[in-house]
């Protein structure tokens, strides 16, 4: 008030304005019980209107209840800083999403019964003959979103980082569908292993099978690990020990840069296994020609023909 007051001209009854490039808080021109408000503002945004309390008020269709950094802080007795989130949108977005879930575990089920029937036709065990799992943790994954949309859209202050159940779903859901497609790729190298065994042999054949899998299994626990974080966060967040706004920013990025730095590895193992999948193909055709050249020179009749 002081700094504002020097630059009020003398004898003229003004109002106060308030100095937010000095205080670096943007303050209401409203006046309750003698005081003025503070809204929010910062690093994440600007409030522009807020109540007698210092919460951000916001719209109709806008909502604080921001994922892993909550903007609303009612729940520990503080004000409600900003309102980032566009509640049409979010929906809009999960309810998307659970249409697709449903669609897919539609077709889904149909191809598992195929997949089940061949395995009973073949005599192949669950553990040799992957498909089955692989629809089945795929179908898992799909039930899991539709729950976790159903979540986010009928109790919308529930947000990931800072609550148990939506957290426990999503970290479900990426369980469930990196191991599905892990073993998915285990799956399709196995294939191409087993159509080079005639060139390679079964004992070559066999130590691929192992390393490969062992890479899948190295993947499918480094994702575990980051998802992990969030589900950490929630658990404190729901017991009370990162109740903090400055603590749950710090979780918050422990989960974007986790995330990132997976993302980035993530992609150079796809890079390397798919030459390596590419070198394994080519082989399998080196293997099928090698394998035809082999059956024809065994077969008089192709002999006489190539005659």
């Amino acid at each position: 008030e002081l700094l504002c007051s020097a630059r009020r001209p003398r004898g003229r009854r003004k109002q106060i304005e308030p100095c937010s490039a000095l205080l670096r808080v943007r303050m209401s021109s409203e006046f309750a019980s003698g005081e003025r408000t503070v809204c929010y503002s910062g690093g994440l945004g600007t409030c522009d209107e807020c109540d007698s309390q210092g919460s951000c008020i916001c719209s109709g269709f806008f909502s604080a209840n921001s994922d892993f950094i909550l903007m609303d802080r009612s729940r520990w007795d503080e004000q409600q800083l900003l309102c980032p989130i566009f509640i049409p949108l979010l929906s809009s977005l999960y309810a998307i999403a659970a249409i697709v879930a449903a669609e897919s575990i539609r077709r889904g089920a149909s191809s598992l019964k195929f997949q089940i029937e061949m395995a009973a036709r073949n005599k192949q065990s669950y553990c040799e003959y992957l498909p089955p799992a692989i629809l089945c943790l795929g179908l898992l994954a799909m039930a899991t979103s539709i729950a976790l949309a159903a979540v986010k859209i009928f109790v919308p202050n529930m947000v990931f980082g800072v609550d148990l159940l939506p957290s426990l779903l999503l970290f479900t859901k990426q369980i469930l569908f990196t191991s599905a497609s892990e073993i998915y790729a285990f799956h399709v190298v196995k294939i191409a292993l087993r159509n080079q065994e005639v060139v390679i042999g079964s004992q070559k054949r066999r130590e691929a099978e192992n390393r490969q899998f062992f890479a899948q299994c190295f993947k499918a626990v480094l994702y575990a690990g980051t998802s992990m974080i969030q589900l950490i966060a929630a658990a404190l967040g729901t017991s009370g020990y990162s109740a903090s706004f400055d603590q749950q920013v710090v979780l918050a990025l422990a989960v974007y840069i986790s995330e990132a730095a997976r993302l980035l590895i993530s992609a150079c193992l796809v890079i390397i296994d798919h030459r390596k999948l590419m070198r394994s193909f080519n082989a399998s055709v080196e293997s099928a020609k090698v394998g035809s050249h082999v059956s024809r020179c065994h077969d008089p009749s192709a002999f006489l023909l190539d005659i």
